[in-house]
């Protein structure tokens, strides 16, 4: 786009800001509109400056951020009135005006991110007004400047980084710039490329002559080659952020950096011969003080790439205290740390992220620091005592997890958040059912693991018979969502939920989780009992590839050893009386209505009754007693809170094996979505699974459907939207439709069904049934390569709003243009390959 000329007529214009993706400015901008004030082409493609940029004399700000220019004309320099030149992120721009000393009013020069600009010319010293530089590059060429050149910018301001030390003639030049001077710099970055052997020893005196002033707020150091740091870092500063990276010859951290009463952030990066962390680095003895706080403000601390360091003392003692205000630690890449100390004793911190620590075999009560929690006097010891957040991932070594958790001590009482991801060689989890705050909890690829039962729960450490026993209630009892990934080797899992009503009840299990995701788990043979997970609202299982059945021990209940009823072989009826409101015993006990068939309801009254269903079962919770006259029947509800099932690349997965408990158990009765795709061996949906308040079915490459000669269960009449993928068998051919019209909705079966896409069909006509579905208004018909049929066949959809077809092209061929559309002639919207076929064509 180009700016156009007509605005060059307005002479008089002051501001002009282009919002556009600009990629050229005419040459009569900067002709005409010498009035210009502020010029703003920030972000634009432009990749020249006109020398006619100089007849600007007014403007005082001039942003290029972004812009792909490669260097500027010298004529900028007669801009004698500019008081900003924004360049920052201009990623090719390789060298500033030589005459840019002339602009003696320049107050900002942002040039951060310009990547390609080797020097800065000789003549910034000049800039004596001059409060922001993104940076200062030492020389470079005979042209460049030397750090003298800044002694004279008194006025500095904000954050200064200085690169190119290695490239000071003399520790003298550093000294000159005179930065303890400059009291109004905030951070400053000292950056030290790659040096000679023999310029150690200077570099180390540049450093020392680049004392800051002591209002400087942050620093970072990069690449600093020499073998320790001078005193002014530690001592005497008001320094609030400290980043120490690449520095790696120095074999020790600065001694006493606890007692830098004022740091709240210390990052230290790829410091390579950093070997031990010990008391020296806290302060402790340092001084003469036997008790004091090391580290009184810091709040965020950041360990990685360090390489050779293998051992860390965390000397917290009842004289000592370290970081009572750390909230937020990191370990990442430290490959050769063995051990970690006792972190449980942090007392505020609230995110802790271990990553990459491979030396690291075991984790156990010396992490937690229990072993050394005086509980004397309070009567309990609490570790990590307000970590919201704790990340292990990439712990390649890590073999062992020891969680020990009781009434005396607490671990993680506040933990919200666990990730554990990658952990190869760990085989067993812990009991983390025993973190009554932990609301999420992620485990990703611990491909060592092979099962997991009851103690991961805690179950099995409970005690409640003997005297004195701790007794829990529930297990992850304030859990919220739960994923499993990528569990190469898990085979088994066991929830220890009860599916009987005998003995004492049983702690609950996840009451509160709502959402569960397993996926890529391809040697898990079943899923236990999460039917009784009372309010989980959704589930989804991906790729799991030894998963044959999902019958009583999915749904929580006892199997049926009758063979019968194996690989679902249930008549349609007895499934239909498991479903939730989908047969006369369930409908009859809470409902009251005799009813055979769920067919037979008037539609008209369906979803009221369903309401009243879902109503009584919240009023009633887990179970319901029902029946007339003397007869008590106990009604269980299965799946009481789902709402969402999806169900994606079970390879043997064949249908489900069902119970004889059909009068007493109500499945899914909330369930709203149902997805189920590439599931190659399924033959029939378990019937359970469509739950008469299902709103949205979607069921792609299920090829095997109805090939045994099953009846499928019949579509659920509250549906609104159906979306058919691929090859789904049987229902290619034919839609399990219900056979009955009922007066109330104009004889119409599926009142509410408004949506429906057929896509990728291998079969050439409509299924049949679907002249049942009269209430559609959206029809979608998407690359069904072979599908054909008369328009006359779509001549009961007399609510339809929107017919799309795509990628069909047989059907593109009978209805294009020139076609009769009068057949459809009421519907609005009819698009065949994104273009709309309307009256006149």
């Amino acid at each position: 786009m180009e700016i156009s000329s007509m605005i060059c007529k307005v002479k008089n214009l002051r501001t002009l800001l282009t919002y556009e993706q600009i990629y050229t400015v005419p040459i009569e901008l900067y002709q005409e509109l010498t009035c210009l004030r502020t010029l703003d082409l920030g972000g634009s493609h432009i990749d020249k400056l006109p020398n006619e940029v100089g007849r600007l004399l007014h403007l005082r700000f001039l942003n290029l951020w972004g812009t792909n220019l490669s260097e500027l004309p010298e004529n900028i320099c007669n801009l004698y009135n500019l008081q900003t030149l924004e360049l920052s992120q201009c990623k090719k721009i390789q060298k500033l005006p030589s005459g840019i000393g002339k602009l003696t009013n320049l107050r900002h020069l942002g040039i951060g991110g310009t990547d390609a600009l080797g020097y800065l010319p000789q003549g910034i010293g000049s800039l004596r007004f001059l409060r922001t530089l993104s940076k200062f590059i030492v020389r470079g060429s005979s042209m460049g400047c030397n750090l003298g050149e800044l002694k004279l910018l008194t006025f500095l301001q904000g954050n200064l980084k200085i690169e190119g030390l290695e490239r000071v003639v003399e520790m003298n030049e550093a000294a000159e710039a005179e930065l303890r001077k400059k009291n109004r710099l905030r951070g400053l970055t000292l950056n030290f490329g790659v040096l000679e052997q023999a310029g150690v020893e200077k570099m180390k005196g540049v450093l020392k002559n680049l004392h800051p002033h002591e209002n400087l707020e942050e620093l970072e150091i990069m690449g600093y080659p020499g073998l320790q740091f001078p005193s002014w870092i530690t001592s005497g500063s008001n320094l609030v952020s400290l980043k120490l990276h690449r520095c790696g010859t120095l074999t020790e951290l600065p001694a006493a950096m606890g007692k830098m009463e004022c740091l709240e952030k210390l990052e230290i990066v790829r410091m390579g011969s950093v070997r031990h962390i010990g008391r020296e680095f806290y302060g402790v003895g340092i001084g003469g003080s036997s008790s004091f706080v090391a580290f009184p403000k810091l709040k965020s601390l950041l360990f990685r790439d360090m390489v050779e360091w293998d051992d860390w003392d965390l000397p917290i003692s009842k004289d000592i205290n370290v970081m009572p205000q750390l909230l937020e630690l990191r370990l990442e890449n430290c490959s050769k740390l063995r051990k970690l100390p006792a972190l449980g004793r942090l007392q505020s911190l609230e995110l802790l992220i271990i990553k990459r620590l491979d030396a690291v075999k075991r984790i156990g009560s010396e992490f937690c620091g229990v072993d050394s929690i005086d509980s004397s006097n309070s009567g309990e010891g609490v570790a990590f005592p307000k970590l919201k957040t704790l990340v292990f991932t990439n712990l390649e070594g890590w073999e062992e997890w020891e969680l020990l958790v009781s009434e005396k001590t607490k671990i993680f009482p506040q933990l919200l958040e666990l990730r554990l991801v990658d952990c190869s060689k760990l085989r067993k989890l812990p009991a983390l059912g025993r973190l009554q705050s932990l609301e999420l909890l992620t485990i990703n690829t611990l491909n060592a693991v092979k099962r997991i039962g009851s103690e991961f729960c805690g179950v099995d450490s409970i005690d409640s018979s003997s005297s004195g026993g701790e007794v829990i209630t529930a297990a992850f009892p304030k859990l919220k969502k739960l994923f499993f990934s990528d569990m190469k080797e898990w085979e088994e899992w066991e929830l220890p939920i009860s599916t009987t009503s005998m003995g004492d009840t049983p702690p609950a299990i996840m009451p509160c989780l709502c959402e569960l995701e397993l996926s890529f788990c391809p040697v898990l043979r079943a899923l236990p009992g999460l039917g009784k997970l009372k309010s989980l609202e959704s589930l989804e299982i991906w790729r799991l590839g030894a998963v044959t059945l999902m019958g009583g021990e999915f749904l929580g209940i006892p199997d049926d050893d009758d063979d019968d009823v194996h690989n679902g072989g249930c008549s349609t009826e007895e499934e239909g009386v498991l479903s939730s409101g989908g047969g006369e015993s369930t409908f009859r006990n809470i409902l009251g209505n005799p009813l055979r068939s769920i067919g037979c309801l008037c539609l008209s009254k369906l979803d009221t009754e369903v309401k009243r269903m879902g109503g009584l079962l919240a009023c009633f919770g887990n179970s319901e007693t029902t029946g007339g006259g003397s007869a008590q029947v106990q009604q269980e509800v299965i799946f009481p809170s789902l709402k969402n099932l999806k169900i994606d690349r079970l390879p043997m997965w064949r249908g489900s094996n069902l119970p004889s408990q059909k009068d007493r158990v109500v499945i899914m009765p909330l369930l709203r979505q149902l997805t189920i795709l590439n599931c190659d061996k399924l033959q029939v949906i378990p019937h359970y699974m469509f739950s008469q308040s299902l709103k949205e079915l979607v069921i792609g490459d299920c090829p095997e459907l109805g090939t045994v000669g099953r009846a499928q269960p019949c579509l659920p009449p509250l549906l609104e939207s159906l979306d058919f993928n691929g090859n789904v068998g049987f229902l290619s051919n034919s839609l399990p439709v219900c056979d009955v019209e009922c007066s109330h909705n104009n004889n119409n079966s599926y009142p509410y069904l408004k949506t429906v896409s057929i896509c990728f069909s291998p079969h050439s006509s409509l299924p049949k049934g679907f002249n049942k579905l009269k209430g559609i208004q959206i029809l979608y018909l998407y690359y069904c390569d072979t599908l054909d049929f008369e328009l006359k066949e779509l001549n009961h959809l007399t609510m339809l709003q929107h017919l799309h077809i795509e990628g069909c092209p047989i059907l593109k061929e009978r209805f294009g243009e020139g076609r009769d559309w009068s057949i459809l002639s009421h519907v609005p919207k009819i698009t065949i390959d994104d273009k709309e076929i309307t009256k006149s064509n």
